[in-house]
């Protein structure tokens, strides 16, 4: 053996200061294997015209890290193609390897974990490693471990499977090495990464465990010991104190039992002596401070001045008090503690089976629900003992406290869930909540003091009957609240008129609330008010949402009346925001004298339901009495969201004249409602006034009148809904308009239903039944609607400005001032595509007729044309779906997914859904095939574009007007596709498709002399979801073109026919897919222009995905003879081991009956060799297709 020299010492002592660069490693002895680009390659490289002219192959070993190379972003990326580098190998290799990677200077997609696959042949793949390599940031240099190539392969796949931040499959780097490491440099580069990971733990370089058997401590001293030794020896090794030289092997060893050793301590760590049974407080283990100043005086009050400072001297006082846990209602909280208050009285009972403790409040018997962090903690008295038990973390020791620990519920015990004091202020801070936060904060630690039995429960004893008074008021004010509110409803008070001509609301200074928010739109709130009046519905006012959700109730708007004494009763008229959420839709209507009044002293008026049916929608309400009040207060009761806040564009107060409803509810219900408003007004507004006879009394009228009370809030809403369906239903020749008559039926059943609620007396079940009624009714107006007509071809246009200003809607969604492209009013659908001509920032969009037309072209909205690009017609799909062809292509619009630009035409029809939604307009609701659901066409404002989207009300982008064209009379069915000389296709398409020469279908396959064989004869056409190949010219022709040119296509002519079919077929093992499928093992596929059988795992390089419109083979479903004449034989590559196989082989092996495709018997109890002898054709054996030539 040698030992090591002075000079290899002398080296690794400069390699431990020395930055990582590829020099790094070869100062190791590390032999680089990548020495010409031409070893790399791979099918994802991203184009020069999108990333630069250094965005090659090359850029990864120039050592230029401005350089770099960078896999396709652009399209659509999947997770099921990840993206792989390839490298070739002039000779086989095996043994230890390190990769050296020099990130780009980038914020995303930074590879950290590699599948790395190996091959002999570029074709049969097996998984080496998966290596996971160090992030320390854009710009740096990352080595790998030492990782192991145990048989010799001649290709290298480093696949990428995460990145930082994020995966998004696609990645980059500057610079890509690969390196051979052996002998004595290997070793050498093993124990230095393994030192710097644990070098801390070496005798004198400060990191130990506390080793013991007490909680906190670790026990397993036998392993610290052979990990320290262990780590000795590797500093002696490095340091040129051992003469002997280890072999990789001995390294591995030695850092194996490293690792192990390490684990084992830190598994060692001993646990907490249970604490025993019973009842504690939960102090804070975090030392709080309390610092106060007092001026010093003297005996005759007089300030006593600093002698240096001539400032009067103060006298700072500091305590310590002693924080603790405590419930308040169901919130859990710290403060100072109070020994003597039951709501910081906690009890434990541990569990022996799970090692946590059942933890509940003794004021209120909560336990602790769920945690989340920064989020205040609760406490639930319904939930489970053992599911809601808290484990105790032991955290350290202290000599006057004893053990200090953290606390989490046990099924969140890591992360941000423990226990902790919100708000602390580093220990100066009063009080605060209990929230989520992690246990490396002092925050987040406790000590318990326990409580003698016989205090808490003389505590727990003295508190009972305070809790059931607690209990009994709570019930008594929400029995006044809800009785209140529901009388209110009840009242139901008659809106004789309301005065349009004289609004209340003349100046923005009438408005006011301290929850209003400011935004971009107004930075202060004085400019928010003149926007609820200023008749433009994209300004608004909002009530503060960043301070979260609130209750409902909370926020206001309010209007002080110039002239109180002039007005006796008013309605309110608002206007909607054209966005989704946080519409309002109750009004809490208070009246008060005082600007500033809390709500409690404010008068009830009424409440005012405002159900959504629009976020364009104009709201008129029902009348109130405003009993002289100069403010009026509007509270959001409800919202859609039911979050707290809301938003209006517009809002006014009118006068108007109200009065008693001789049949409303409250007149109805007789002594049920005035015996309600009797108790509620007999109870004291003094809590210690509130007697049990009170509770008694209330609760009996409460009970009694709910027990007749139906809130015909849900009925008025249905009614307010159906009215507001029947103003869309607009008459008209055209699909989405409706012809005379077609709300007959509908009103009649409006009028039945307004009588039953004019009636005043109401039952649940009738009214359910009206509700459903009504809805009912609608889905019948709607019904009849103009529909589609099969035998015309339409236009597909946006609705017009004349519309919008009609019928109020917004024009935000047809408007765009920064894409110079013009507004949307009355702009058709057209095939086209989108220019900007030189020198021009504007952007054009040019209508296509067909010439120019390939699939995959999208459509946009532009001026009439009046051309064949424009006309649509509507094909039926069963009863109620249609597919959209377009007469200038023949071609069908198709969606590629939900909610996305890419909609185009295309061979594959997406089927959609017609249907009227008002005032002419049509939503066009599409499925894919497979039945996934794509939403609705819609246009994009940017771009003029055709997508989709899920807004579906009139004035939306989603509403399309469908105008008449002309009867159908013709169509194009042909369509040019670019094709690649010698590439096989394997397709498959809803519709029949046909050329002069190139198609095949499969008549079977075969094997001959152990290889495997799928045989194709020559068609014209392929029948509507019948797979097929197309090759034009020879395979032999394929060529897969230099980095960074165009492949080489030729145009070539296909017809295809109008019927659609829904599924995919299968002709003689020739699967067809219209989605995406997965396949098994050993599946033939359509790979690498031949025929493979499918390999590979989930998320690896493999060929196990087939996509959609494309096919796979079931080898040996159908058989030929391997002497039969075909057109064309291509050879099934790989190992072909689907079951199928063995089934068919089993299947033709046993005799059985024999049938043709027609299903008729030729023969009984036949062998293989008897199908042989029989004439020219198909027949079926035990289920298998035998082809006869």
């Amino acid at each position: 053996m040698r030992k090591i020299t002075s000079l290899f010492l002398m080296l690794l002592a400069i390699l431990s200061v020395q930055r990582v660069n590829a020099q790094y490693l070869e100062d190791y002895g590390m032999v680089p294997l990548i020495s010409d680009s031409l070893q790399f390659s791979s099918p994802y490289s991203e184009s020069t015209a999108n990333e630069g002219p250094t965005c090659v192959l090359a850029s990864l070993i120039d050592q230029d890290p401005s350089t770099y190379w960078h896999t396709k972003w652009t399209g659509t990326a999947s997770a099921n193609d990840p993206h792989w580098l390839q490298i070739e190998f002039t000779e086989a290799i095996s043994g230890n390897m390190v990769l050296f990677m020099q990130r780009r200077n980038a914020a995303n997609d930074h590879p950290t974990k590699f599948a790395i696959t190996g091959s002999t042949d570029g074709e049969t793949w097996s998984l080496v490693d998966t290596l996971e390599i160090g992030y320390s940031g854009a710009a740096t240099s990352e080595v790998s471990r030492a990782w192991k190539i145990s048989e010799p392969v001649n290709y290298l796949r480093f696949t990428v499977v995460d990145c930082r931040p994020t995966y998004r499959v696609y990645w980059h780097a500057a610079e890509f090495q690969l390196y051979r490491a052996e002998g004595e440099g290997l070793v050498a580069y093993m124990f230095n990464n393994i030192l710097t990971q644990y070098d801390g733990y070496l005798p004198g370089n400060g990191s130990e465990f506390d080793l013991g058997t007490n909680p906190g401590q670790y026990s397993n001293v036998e392993a610290w010991e052979a990990f320290q030794k262990d780590l000795v020896y590797v500093n002696d090794y490095l340091n040129g104190e051992v003469v002997d030289l280890l072999t990789v092997e001995q390294a591995e060893e030695i850092i194996a039992r490293i690792q192990a050793n390490y684990q084992a301590i830190l598994d060692s760590k001993v646990g907490l002596t249970p604490y025993a049974n019973g009842y504690y407080f939960f102090a804070t283990g975090l030392q709080y401070t309390n610092s106060t100043s007092t001026p010093v005086v003297d005996e005759n009050g007089e300030p006593v001045l600093d002698p240096e400072t001539g400032e009067q001297m103060v006298e700072t006082t500091t305590t310590y008090p002693t924080k603790a846990m405590y419930t308040d209602g169901n919130k859990l909280m710290w403060k100072t503690l109070d020994e003597t208050d039951i709501n910081f009285l906690f009890r434990i009972d541990y569990n022996e089976e799970t090692g946590n403790y059942k933890m509940y409040s003794c004021a209120t018997d909560g336990r602790v629900d769920t945690v989340a962090k920064s989020t205040p903690v609760i406490v639930d008295e319904t939930l489970d003992p053992v599911e809601s038990e808290i484990a105790f973390n032991y955290s350290s020791k202290s000599e006057e406290h004893g053990y200090i620990i953290t606390m989490a519920r046990a099924d969140q015990n890591s992360g941000y869930t423990l226990l902790h004091q919100g708000g602390h202020g580093g220990g100066v801070n009063n009080s605060g909540n209990i929230v989520g936060w992690e246990a490396a904060a002092d925050a987040s630690t406790w000590y318990l003091i326990p409580v003698e039995e016989a205090v808490a429960e003389k505590m727990i004893e003295d508190y009972a009957p305070i809790r059931d008074r607690d209990a009994m008021l709570a019930s008594v004010a929400e029995m006044a609240t809800s009785g209140s509110n529901m009388l209110d409803i009840a009242r139901d008070l008659q809106t004789v008129e309301v005065n349009m001509e004289m609004p209340l609301i003349s100046e923005p200074t009438q408005f006011s609330s301290p929850m209003t928010t400011t935004d971009t739109q107004c930075p202060t709130i004085e400019e928010v008010y003149p926007y609820l009046l200023d008749g433009n519905t994209t300004t608004y006012w909002h009530s503060r949402w960043e301070d979260g959700d609130r209750p409902n109730g909370t926020h206001y708007l309010q209007v002080e009346l110039t002239e109180p004494e002039a007005v006796t009763g008013a309605a309110i008229q608002f206007t909607r925001r054209a966005v989704a959420n946080d519409h309002i839709t109750e009004w809490g209507v208070y009246g008060t004298n005082d600007p500033e009044a809390e709500k409690g002293a404010c008068e009830k008026l009424g409440i005012l339901a405002t159900p959504y049916t629009s976020n364009t929608e104009t709201i008129l309400t029902g009348g109130f009495e405003t009993k002289g009040y100069k403010y009026i207060r509007f509270y959001i009761n409800t919202t859609t969201n039911n979050r707290g806040y809301g938003h209006v564009s517009e809002f006014q107060m009118y006068a108007a004249t109200v009065a008693a409803n001789p049949t409303s509810q409250m007149v109805m219900l007789g002594e049920l409602s005035t015996n309600l408003q009797a108790a509620i007004a007999a109870i004291p507004a003094e809590q210690e006034n509130i007697t049990t006879e009170h509770y008694t009394a209330l609760k009996a009228a409460y009970e009694a009148f709910i027990a007749k009370f139906v809130d015909p809030t849900a009925l008025r809403a249905a009614i307010a809904s159906a009215e507001n369906a029947a103003k869309n239903v607009v008459i008209g020749n055209q699909p989405g308009f409706w012809s005379e008559g077609a709300t007959d039926e509908f009103d009649a059943v409006m009028a039945e239903v307004k009588a039953y609620d004019k009636g005043g007396v109401y039952e649940t079940a009738k009214s359910e039944e009206w509700i459903a009624g009504l809805d009912a009714a609608v889905k019948v107006m709607y019904g009849k609607a103009n529909q589609i007509s099969t035998d015309k071809w339409y236009y597909m246009h946006y609705a017009t400005e004349e519309m919008f200003d009609e019928y109020n809607w917004s024009k935000s969604g047809a408007t765009d001032e920064t894409s110079g492209m013009g507004n949307l009013f009355g702009q058709y659908v057209t095939a086209g595509r989108r220019e900007a001509p030189e020198g021009d920032n504007n952007d054009y969009i040019e209508a296509m007729n067909g010439e120019d037309v390939r699939e995959g072209t999208p459509m946009y909205y532009t001026e009439f044309t009046g051309e064949a690009g424009s006309m649509f017609r509507f094909i039926a799909v069963g009863d109620t779906a249609y597919v959209i062809q377009n007469k200038a292509t023949g071609l069908y619009i198709n969606c590629a997914a939900r909610n996305n630009n890419n909609v185009t035409l295309s061979l594959v029809p997406t089927t959609f859904k017609v249907s009227a939604i008002g005032m002419g307009q049509n939503l066009i609701a599409g499925m894919s095939l497979s039945g996934t659901d794509v939403t609705n066409l819609h246009a994009q404002r940017a771009d003029h574009r055709l997508v989709t989207w899920e807004a579906n009300t009139p004035g939306s982008n989603s509403g399309m007007m469908i105008v008449e064209a002309e009867d159908v009379d013709g169509l194009n069915n042909t369509i040019v596709r670019d094709v690649r000389p010698g590439k096989i296709y394997a397709q498959c398409y809803p519709v029949a498709v046909g050329t002069e020469e190139g198609m095949y279908t499969v008549a079977g396959t075969f094997t001959e002399n152990e290889k495997n064989y799928l045989a194709l004869n020559a068609i014209e056409k392929a029948e509507a979801g019948e797979p097929y190949i197309y090759i034009y010219g020879e395979t032999t022709d394929y060529a897969e073109p230099a980095e960074g040119e165009e492949a080489v296509t030729e145009e070539v002519e296909f017809t295809f026919g109008n019927e659609v079919v829904s599924e995919a077929k299968t002709v003689n093992g020739l699967v067809g897919t219209f989605a995406y499928q997965w396949v098994d093992k050993g599946t033939p596929v359509f790979v690498n222009n031949g025929v493979e059988g499918a390999t590979g795992e989930e998320n690896t390089d493999c060929t196990r995905d087939v996509s959609a419109n494309t096919a796979y083979v079931l080898f040996g479903q159908t058989t030929v003879d391997a002497a039969g004449t075909y057109s064309l034989v291509l050879e099934i590559s790989g190992d072909v081991t689907a079951v199928s196989i063995q089934e068919t082989l089993d299947n033709v092996a046993k005799s059985g009956a024999v049938y043709d495709l027609n299903g008729r018997l030729v023969k009984k109890n036949a062998t293989l060799n008897d199908v042989k002898g029989l004439g020219r054709g198909i027949y079926i054996l035990n289920g298998v297709k035998v082809m006869v030539k």
